[in-house]
Order: structure tokens, then sequence, then C-alpha cells
């Protein structure tokens, strides 16, 4: 159990992060996804970064864990997207290479509630030329489920054309249950599980029973936290289509992605 000192921190903090987009202390890190077999960049993950005025550089882990229960993710939430879209038309007109790649963007809870949100979305993938499935929305298996109202978009979203992931796959909320009912296209595999492939027999037949799963329905996979190549062949061997880790590349600005993998190669 926190005690108070604990508790009147994480108060501060949550506040602090609520007042951050508009200091100006929110930015966006990308982190290569690649084809397990090519190696080819198929997209990127935008991941938040908080930067604070005094404390530095905040885990996401730490601000997200905060912000998710009390809602406060809606509006960094758009502030990501907007900013992986621009970042994905900017590396589009800046280099052939970029054609096809997606941006992959965490969807709160509090994100699916509002009514508005595909038009929202629509109307800033035009302004930049993009379509619906330039963008994956991934919902993080370790928030809480979402209503009838955020199933209810969910459901929509996919209508209309978006790629909705799953992510943390196998970490939180019943996770065979959400995959029956939500609308989902592809499965990231916790990293959790991908570390621990050399040592943990049990990881390796969890990772074996989720690839399977997403093959008997037809879902995509990514898996995350790929670090050595053991553990990139032991997934490829297995059938795993996409993954992502510093074996292939660290989260880096949208200057330094660009310049690491859209000037001749899209090759980690």
């Amino acid at each position: 159990m926190p005690n108070r000192q604990d508790v009147r921190h994480n108060v501060w903090l949550s506040g602090e992060f609520a007042e951050a987009e508009g200091r100006g202390e929110l930015s966006i890190a990308y982190q290569p996804i690649v084809d397990m077999q090519t190696r080819r960049i198929v997209g990127a993950e935008a991941l938040m970064r908080w930067h604070h005025g005094t404390r530095g550089a905040v885990s996401p882990n730490t601000f997200i864990g905060l912000a998710e229960p009390e809602g406060l993710l809606h509006g960094p939430g758009a502030f990501a997207i907007e900013t992986a879209l621009d970042d994905l038309a900017i590396w589009r007109a800046a280099s052939d290479l970029a054609d096809g790649l997606f941006v992959s963007v965490n969807v709160s809870p509090s994100q699916l509630e509002d009514q508005g949100l595909i038009d929202g979305l629509i109307t800033t993938l035009d302004s930049r030329g993009l379509d619906a499935g330039d963008l994956h929305l991934e919902l993080t298996e370790t928030a809480p489920p979402p209503g009838p109202s955020g199933t209810a978009m969910l459901n929509r979203l996919h209508g209309a054309g978006f790629h909705i992931a799953i992510d943390d796959f196998g970490t939180g909320y019943s996770s065979l249950l959400r995959v029956q009912h939500l609308p989902c296209r592809s499965l990231k595999i916790d990293r959790g599980f991908t570390t621990d492939l050399a040592t943990s027999a049990t990881s390796r037949a969890i990772v074996r029973s989720t690839l399977q799963l997403a093959r008997d329905m037809g879902l995509d996979v990514v898996a995350e936290g790929i670090e050595t190549e053991d553990q990139r062949d032991f997934l490829h061997d297995n059938g795993c289509p996409m993954g992502q880790g510093y074996l292939f590349g660290k989260p880096a600005t949208s200057d330094d992605f660009r310049r690491a993998f859209l000037n001749g190669s899209l090759t980690p």
C-alpha cells in the first residue's frame, strides 16, 4: 500500500502531466517495426515522451500508469496521433522508401468515448494525404476494458478501415475475451515473453500458442522487445510475421528515424 508521501507525489505528478502538453513538454519518438523474414521496415510505433521542466525525463510506465485511470490521456493521445501523422506525411514527401509505411499509436479508453473521434481522424488523415490504413490504433492490454460505447467506437473504427491492435497481449484484462469481442486485426506480444524466450519454457509455449491463435483467427502479430538474434530466430522460425526492439532500432526522433531508415535503405 502506497504511503502518504507517495500518494501526494502521484497527485502532484498527475497534475503536472495534465499541463504538460500546454507547456510543450511532450514529444514523440519512433521505433521501427520490421518484417521478420526480410528485416524490411514496414512501420513505426509512436511512443510518447515527457520531459518535465524540473524533474527531467519521466518514464512512460510512470506517467501513463498515473494518467490513464484519471482519464488524462485524451488530449495527449490526440497530440500523439496528429504528430505521428504529420511525421509520416513528412517522411513520404522526403523519400519514396516511406511509401506503404504505417504509424502505430496507442489509443486510450477516454479517446474511445469521443463520438467525434472518427470524423476527426478522417479529417486529419485527409489533410495530410493519408488514409485509414496508414494509422494503426493500439489498445493497451493493461488498460481497463472499454465500456459499451468504447466497444461500439472500436467497431465503427474497424468498419471505417482503421487497423485495431491489442498491445501488450497476454498481460492484462482477459486477453482471450478481448480477442473474441473486439474487432482487432493484430496482436502485439508483450516484451516480457520475448525477453524470457531463452530461459523460460513457459514463455516459449505462450508465444507459440499466441502465434497459432493468431494464425487460426487470421490476425497479424508483432513481437515486442526483440534484442538478440536468438530471439529473432525463434520468433521467425515459429511464424511471427513482424517484430520490433533494440535489435532493429531504438526509439528515435522523427528526423533521426528518417535519416537512419529512409535514406537509401529500409533494412536496419
